[in-house]
């Protein structure tokens, strides 16, 4: 080998280290453990795996078509026995979040879930969009086995393939719950 190929060889190894050298360093640091970033940009709970929900008509509102998990995005909520002060304010706040997507709203609907009595005239007067699922419905006993037996202390998201894809706790501001779903009906192509 002559002095000129050596000289090419090196020159060539020295230029693969240099741009090579840093994406080789950046990948043994990220996927070796050594150090991740770690923000993230959702404010919810990811539920990993997702639910599935049951593809079942639920009670539909009133002048509507039949309801289901699968079509639209879904904000899921429980209450306990009937819809106390908690409950209503859960309510207001999530009925203000679909409101604040403006024409994406029509790509959401929102779900009760409701055991106990409650005042359904006041809940429908007062929340019109709002899909009521009393225990007596036959989803209800499905769903509230999914949901779990703390349910109640949290908002859940399903996609419109009827997977259970994210909680928010109930204490969560609005503006985050906000955040997140706008950034899933602007990212998302189904629903």
């Amino acid at each position: 080998m002559t002095e000129q190929t050596r000289r090419g060889r090196r020159q060539l190894l020295l230029l693969a280290t240099f741009f090579l050298g840093p994406l080789l360093l950046a990948m043994l640091i990220y996927y070796g453990g050594v150090w991740r970033p770690v923000g993230s940009t959702e404010n919810g709970e990811l539920l990993l795996p997702p639910l599935q929900l049951p593809d079942t008509a639920l009670p539909g509102v009133a002048g509507a078509e039949a309801a289901s998990f699968w079509r639209k995005w879904s904000l899921i909520m429980r209450a306990a026995d009937g819809c106390g002060a908690d409950c209503q304010a859960m309510l207001y706040q999530t009925r203000q979040v679909r409101k604040a997507l403006g024409k994406e709203r029509d790509r959401t609907q929102r779900v009760l879930l409701i055991a106990g009595p409650f005042d359904r005239a006041m809940l429908e007067l007062q929340h019109p969009d709002l899909i009521i699922v009393t225990t007596d419905a036959l989803i209800a006993t499905d769903l509230a086995e999914i949901l779990g037996a703390d349910a109640t202390e949290f908002v859940y998201l399903a996609d419109p393939l009827g997977n259970l894809m994210m909680r928010f706790p109930r204490d969560t501001p609005m503006r985050d719950l906000h955040t997140d779903l706008k950034k899933l009906l602007k990212l998302s192509r189904i629903g």
